[in-house]
């Protein structure tokens, strides 16, 4: 995603930590979600995120591999669910990345 949204990288910071740096990618990674989704545009045709939130990660990640497919999903959907960190999500959404298979992806 940041060959898609190189603006989400902060080039010039050095962290002090690999803590530190962790949260970086984490807010980078949902940075970039937030822009591919339309950056806080609700789409009709997304309809309200599923309560399961491998259900969601899993839509999450079909979206991420072809974001001009058939699969809908905007803010909301890239929003944390309730109860999970922005890490726990994106570890979330990168287990269902890596678990399903490719189809044509844009690049």
């Amino acid at each position: 995603m940041i060959d898609w949204f190189p603006e989400v990288i902060a080039h010039e910071q050095a962290s002090s930590s690999t803590q530190l740096e962790a949260s970086d990618q984490v807010a980078q990674i949902m940075d970039a979600l937030y822009l591919q989704s339309g950056g806080g545009v609700e789409l009709i045709a997304a309809g309200p995120s599923p309560s399961s939130p491998v259900e969601r990660a899993d839509r999450v990640a079909e979206w991420v591999r072809n974001p001009l497919g058939e699969v809908a999903v905007d803010a909301r959907w890239i929003a944390p669910p309730e109860g999970i960190s922005p890490r726990g999500w994106v570890q979330t959404i990168a287990r269902a990345y890596e678990a399903s298979t490719p189809v044509h992806a844009w690049n």
